[in-house]
Parts: C-alpha cells; structure tokens; sequence
C-alpha cells in the first residue's frame, strides 16, 4: 500500500487536485488507526505541504494530518502543537468539518496519554459539537460513545444519562457490541448489577494511539497508569458493591490509581469503604496523600521529637515565574486550575527518585531528596527529572493555553548540605520541618535563573565540590550543563554555580532530508530547507556561503534573531531533518545560545565549533587518527548506540538529543580549556562516553569485514581535477552495505590502497529492501571532485524511470533538476559527493558502476 501510494499524487484520474485526494486519504489512514496508518499518514502530510506551497496556499491541514499522526505515534509534544495550529479558527485558514473533528478526536487522546482528563473531555466535547454542527454522522456517533466512556470513568452519573440518550440509532452495524458494551456498563453503574460481557471487538479505535477496551489490562499486570488499565478498573469496580467485595490491599491499591487519574468521585468512593473495612489503613492513606509518604511515616512512627542533622540532603526550590502578574489577570479559583497540574507533575516526576514536597507556598514548591529515605538518590537522576518535569509542563501548556490560560513557566534551584529535620511549633501544635541554610540557598540561586539562561542553577556542592562527570554514563542524560563559575548572591557567600537546561530548550519537529521549506512565522528550519532566508538555515544548494549550515548561522545570526524578534519562546519552533547529523545538532546548539545568551559570552567558541562542523560536513576528519578522543567520533559512535536502544518512532528525536548531548559535553570542556581542539577535545576526560570509546575502537575490525564482504570490490573511475582542468583514472573502494561507523575514515587511511595512503574514491551500497541507495564520493583533501557525474546519474534515473512509467513528484523542484526527488549533485558539498534520491533509485549497483566507469 505504501509504496503505490509514493507515486499516488501523479497517477489520479479525474480532476482532483492531488492535495485533495492525499487529504482523503489522510483521513482514511486516520481512522484506520494502526502505527503504519499514522507512519503512511506522516509522510503524506508533507507531500500535501509541498502542493500546498506551490499553489502559495495555507499549509494548516498538512499540520494538521502530521499532528495527528505524531499523536498515534506518541509523540504528543509536537502532535499537541501542530494539530492545535491545524484547527486554528482563524477566517482565513477555515478546514474542513470532518478535519476539525478529527485534529479534536487527536488531541483528546492526547491529553489522556498525560492523564489529563479534564482537558480530555473538553476536547472530546469539541469534537461532538463540531460532528453535530456539520452532521457528521460517523464522528458525531465516536465522539458520543467516546464521551461515554470518559464520563463513566469520572463517575458522572447526571452526565452518563443524557449522553447516552444523544446515542443515534441509526449506527454502523459493526459497532453494535460495542454500544451493548457500553449500555451493559452504563446499567450496572446505575443499577449496582455486576457487568457480564468480557469482550468484544472495536471496529475503529475511538481514541487516536490510545488503548481504551483491553479486557485482560488488570490481570496481565498493566501499568496502572495506562488507560485501559482504568477502563477496566472503572467497568468493574463501578458500583459499590463490587468494590466491597475487594481485600483491603486492593482497595488502597485503586483508590491511588484514581487519585493518580484525578478523579475525586470514585476516590471517595474507595475511601469510604476502606474507612469502613479498616479505618487504620483509611487514616495511613489518607495521610500520605496530604503529607507524602515519607513525611507521614515520620509523624506516625513512635520516635522521640527531638531534631534530626541529615548531612547530605539535596534541596529543590521551584517557582513558577511571573506569578504576581497571573493573580491580577486571572480569579484565584482560576489560579488554582493553573497550578494544580503543574504541581501534580512535579510531584510525580521527584518522587520517581525518591523526592517528597516539603511546601507547596502558593506558587512555590520546597522539595527535599536524601531526608526521609534511606536510599540515596543520585544527583544526575535527580537533575534528570527535574528536567523532565520542565518538558512536561511544555506539553501541559500547549493543550491548556487552547483553553485560554496562560503559558506556565517555572525556575528551579537546587543545593546540597546539611539540615535539621524537627517539628516547628509548641507541643500542642507542630509541624514537621527542614531548617538550614542549604534550603536558603537552593532558594537564592533558583531566584537568579531569571537573570541567566537557564531553567535551573545547581550549587557546586550538588557535585561534592568537584568537577561534574555526568558524561561517564551519558545515556540518562537529558540536559546540558554549563559552568557559571562563582556568583554573587544577596546576603549570602558567593558560590560556584552550574546552568541547567533541557537538551531541548524549545519545541522542535522534524522533516524529511532535502526538504523544500517556505518561510513561516515562528518557524526556524535547520540545515534543512533549501534556500537561505530568514527562517531557513541551510547550505544544500548551489551559490551557498558557507560550508555548513552552523556556520551560516554564525555568519549571519540575522537570519535567526529578525525572524523570531518579538515572538513569545512558547510559540518558537525549530525544524531539522530526519537523522539529524552534526552539523545538524551543531546549529541547533547555537541557535540556543545565540539567543538566549545576550552577553555572546560563548560565541568564540560557537565560531570555532561552527569552522569545526563545516570541516567535517565536508567529508575532512581533522586528526582523523584521533577519532575516540574527538567530538565527531564521539558523535557519530553515541547516535549509533542511541539508535540500537530508540524505538523507529521516536529514534529522530533521541539522536536530536543524543548529538545535543555530546556537543554539550565537549563545549563544557573547551571552555575549561578554550585553546583545545575539538578533534581531540576528549582527551581531557577519557573516562567520559566509555562505550561509545570502545565502539570506535573496535570499528576497525568491522570495516576488514566490511571490504573483505563477496560483494565489496575495486574498480576503476575517472575524477575531476579542477587546478589542471581535465580528469584522472582512480582506483576506488566499492563498499557493499558496511556495517562499519567509519569506514570512510578506514578507506582514506587504508595502506593496500594504491600508493599506500587510502582511497581518493570510495562508492557505497546501503540499499535497502524496498529502496536502493548509493553515496560516491571522493576524499576532500585531494583537490578533486565529481563535479557533472550527478548529472549523468539523473539523467540516466529520469529515463528509467520514463521507460518503466515510475514518475517522481515535480513539485517541489529541487534545484537544479526538475522534480522533487533527484540525485544530489553535491553542489552544498564542493561536488565532492554524490547521493541517490531520498526515496531511493531504481538504478542497480551495476548500472551506477557503469555509468561512473564510463563518466
């Protein structure tokens, strides 16, 4: 299906306009449901795009499908935020009823995937009134039995009758155990009769990459925080008789699962009967629910009042900025709304590694780790959920800013030291406390994260005063670190600081390679594009300036500063493309910076990082014996590791993260030592990245595999010379499919070539099973290039592709051929190299071998 689909645009009969009919069948794939229907629904969202931008229309619907179908994918940051811009209400952007329907069914799902049912059912009843609206029976019908679902789980019995009422009788026949379903368990929470029927099967899902009816969710053990797992919970526990009937374990065991799914009706329920079957345990819960686990089993314990030193506690501080200026323009009972879930994600995401919350004082938190366990929490895995909590709350924003409240943003503090833990008060009235002057400055510093760019400072003693070596085990590392040396707090002693941020500071969404953008407000491609413009960073195309898109950037910080001035940092958004490289990651890197750091205290070393970045995007490996000690190797060696662990749908963002994240690492050291060079920057830590070390090492004995493979040969092709104006015959490396990282570094070494000193010309085959692909190139460094045999390439794919009747899409032309999808000619490479269409060629390895021999 999918690939008929690849030529689906150029093979329509009638009149429609391809955008049209890829539309349709956006909606189809949609509703299908399944991970290849959102995958095909992907790719199809920026075929429309691209039509969309040739005939100089609005693009919201291709944001729209690709929203949705990151959405079932799971990947609901940038599904959230594309969807939502797809159904902007805007006059001039009016979309279709049944997309609006669909973009609503989306981002209810998605707001359950965040346990968020209140923004779930606001957006369910989104979808039902546009389906009424527009009389779309099929989606008014889903999105009621949808409703039905959501307002049995809450237990909202007045809703549950007048919904169920709105069900149409005319629905499609294969629904009709589903709706018996459904009514069964409508009757028994009404009537308090146990539920019979088990099973059924869903015709369509009803909610988009989210499981609602899986019969054995609780008897296979399924994550509590899963929502089928709830459904289950709720369709069989809905009355009180059944729960009655449950051991006192269970009962305390689901009323947490409702409370962790904010659902104060049947939490009540549960409480009530565990108060009456064992009031103890009833009291224990309820405790630990107000005061957090760990502080209830510090009052409850028989011990001594007496005041306890803990000598390493870590101290969190968080305060959610501009606060003063939300109470003026929204009531108190609003307020409540906005803070509520930013404090219940918070919660969640500490206590994951042992974090209890000592204060919630108004829109601050105090959260301590290392007071009331035993076990000791380790500061990188605090840090890392620290940050998690700040990406969350990013998501949070996006869905609840369409309901009309503001963007939250929040600083965080953190410190490490000794305290007193004692009860404050007299000894008819106390509480339990933490005093010290370790709580003090976790509050100061987090304070000066409105004056630096960073989300959160962390005090030096976080690190037992020495240096930090969280790059040893790199892999739970989700942010960066930069050293602010000492600074100067009020009050208090000055202290050596470190900046925190997330590796992924703004909203981010990827395209495919050789993708050809329009400029967009808000919108930054990156090393992507095919132009050079403000809001497009990219150096893939002939006349460019530089020879890296990082380098351009730095160049010309312009084309990003101009187009993003004045544009709040919730609605900013960077595109990169699919296997994001270095250069890739590299301009991301600055781009932060560049605009988040106003004193340029780092743009030296941006400049030198970027000249670095342009040297290797063009295929030279400085100090290329050195690779385990460099950043491209360590790059390059830590996105294959990545990639091995990373699921296909989100492998683009791990790698985003994971080049992010050895970039980081190596700036952190070049500012400790700023005449070091970023090819053997690792030299100074060689305990850092230890995996990653030992793949480059062993590398060498994947290539001797790779070229002694029956497939992988010498030949013999002609190369230009541009000093002497003419051609020369070489004796190159035919590589068939290597499973070696650098064996473009091993062929260029490789003593059995001619002469002793590695191949001038090395061909590659990494075809695939449904697609062939071939990169040619040439070492940099020899002065030559191939400059014209691109050409010839696309010349001979062109009438192939005639002669069989496999056209390519037209439009968007890349330059300089004249379709979508042709050869790259190595015009952003010094024509040093030479690339087959992204989605493959139909040419073979014989034929590209002989077209090149004959060049």
């Amino acid at each position: 299906m999918e690939n008929m689909l690849e030529q689906f645009p150029f093979t329509i009969s009638g009149t429609a306009p391809p955008e049209v009919s890829l539309s349709e069948i956006c909606r189809l794939k949609i509703k299908t449901g399944n991970q290849d229907s959102f995958r095909l629904c992907l790719k199809l969202s920026h075929k429309i795009y691209s039509f969309k931008c040739e005939k100089n229309e609005s693009w919201y619907i291709s944001y729209l499908y690709k929203g949705i179908a990151q959405i079932g994918m799971h990947l609901t940051n940038p599904g959230i935020t594309n969807v939502l811009f797809g159904i902007s209400e805007q006059p001039e952007h009016l979309i279709h009823p049944v997309d609006r329907a669909l973009g609503f069914r989306a981002v209810m799902s998605a707001a359950i995937m965040h346990r968020n049912l209140k923004m779930a059912l606001k957006f369910a009843r989104n979808w039902n009134a546009v389906a009424k609206q527009a009389d779309l029976k099929h989606e008014f019908f889903c999105s009621v039995m949808a409703l039905q679902i959501l307002h049995l789980v809450y237990g909202d019995r007045e809703a549950c009758a007048q919904n169920l009422a709105l069900l149409p009788g005319d629905y499609p026949a294969e629904w009709k155990p589903g709706v018996d379903f459904l009514r069964e368990w409508t009757d028994s929470f009404f009537s308090h009769k146990p539920v019979q029927t088990k099973s059924f099967r869903e015709p369509h899902p009803l909610f988009t990459g989210v499981t609602w009816h899986w019969p054995e969710a609780m008897t296979k053990g399924t994550c509590a925080e899963d929502f089928s797992y709830l459904c289950e919970l709720r369709r069989n526990y809905c009355n009180r008789q059944a729960i009655e009937n449950l051991s006192v374990s269970d009962i305390e065991h689901y009323a947490l699962c409702t409370a962790q799914w904010e659902l104060p009706g049947p939490l009540k329920e549960f409480e009530e009967i565990l108060k009456h079957k064992n009031a103890e345990t009833h009291h224990q819960f309820s405790l630990t629910r107000f005061m957090g686990k760990f502080r209830m089993q510090q009052v409850t314990e028989q011990r001594e009042k007496t005041e306890v030193v803990q000598q390493n506690a870590v101290i969190l501080s968080m305060d959610v900025r501009g606060f003063s200026a939300l109470c003026q323009q929204y009531s108190s009972a609003t307020m409540f709304e906005i803070l509520n879930p930013l404090f219940k994600i918070i919660h969640e995401e500490l206590g994951k590694v042992g974090g209890s919350i000592l204060e919630f004082v108004g829109d601050c938190i105090i959260a301590l780790f290392n007071v009331f366990s035993e076990e000791q929490a380790d500061m990188p895995d605090i840090i890392a959920h620290a940050i998690r909590c700040f990406q969350r709350v990013l998501t949070h924003s996006a869905m609840t800013m369409e309901a009309g409240l503001p963007e939250i943003k929040v600083g965080m503090g953190l410190d490490k030291g000794s305290v007193a833990i004692g009860y404050l008060g007299g000894l008819s009235r106390c509480h339990l406390t933490v005093i010290g002057n370790t709580i003090n400055l976790a509050t100061r510093i987090e304070s000066q994260t409105k004056e630096v760019p960073a989300n959160m400072l962390v005090s030096e003693y976080c690190f037992d005063s020495r240096e930090p070596d969280i790059w040893k085990h790199p892999a739970k590392i989700n942010f960066s670190l930069r050293d602010l040396k000492i600074i100067q707090i009020r009050h208090m002693k000055p202290v050596h600081v470190y900046a925190v941020s997330p590796l992924l500071r703004y909203r981010v969404d990827f395209v495919p390679m050789g993708f050809v953008a329009m400029p967009e407000k808000a919108v930054v491609y990156i090393d992507t594009g095919n132009a050079c413009q403000h809001g497009i960073l990219d150096h893939h195309f002939s006349g460019r300036e530089t020879d890296s898109a990082c380098e351009l950037l730095l160049k010309r910080p312009e084309l990003l500063l101009e187009h993003i001035r004045g544009i709040p940092d919730s609605k900013i958004e960077f595109r990169v493309h699919t296997m994001p490289d270095l250069d890739c990651a590299a301009t991301l890197y600055a781009a932060y910076d560049i605009k988040d750091d106003k004193k340029e205290s780092r743009r030296s070393l941006l400049e030198k990082l970027g000249r670095y970045v342009g040297q290797t995007d063009q295929g030279l490996i400085p100090d290329a014996d050195r690779l385990a000690d460099s950043l491209y190797g360590i790059f390059m060696a830590h996105q294959h590791l990545v990639r091995k662990r990373s699921s296909p749908a989100k492998a683009d963002l791990r790698l985003l993260e994971a080049g992010l994240r050895v970039i980081d690492a190596a700036m952190y050291l070049m500012e400790k030592n700023p005449d070091a060079a970023f090819s053997s920057v690792f030299v100074q830590e060689p305990e850092w990245f230890p995996e990653e070390r030992e793949l480059i090492r062993t590398d060498r004995s994947q290539y001797e595999l790779d070229i002694s493979h029956p497939e992988s040969r010498i030949y013999t092709a002609r190369i230009n010379r541009p000093e002497t104006g003419d051609s020369r015959k070489v004796t190159g490396l035919w590589l068939h499919k290597p499973g070696s990282r650098f064996f473009k570094q091993w062929a260029r070494t490789d003593p059995r070539a001619p002469g002793g000193k590695g191949y001038v010309l090395l061909a590659v085959d990494q075809s695939g099973e449904k697609k062939n692909r071939f990169v040619i190139s040439v070492d940099p460094e020899s002065g030559c290039n191939l400059e014209g045999l691109g050409e010839v390439l696309e010349k001979q794919e062109f009438e192939k592709r005639e002669k069989e009747g496999k056209p390519r899409p037209a439009e968007p032309r890349r330059f300089p051929a004249n379709n979508a999808d042709p050869w790259y000619f190595g015009w952003g490479h010094a024509f040093t190299i030479v690339d087959s269409p992204r989605e493959g060629t139909i040419l073979t390895a014989e034929e590209v071998q002989a077209l090149h021999e004959r060049w």
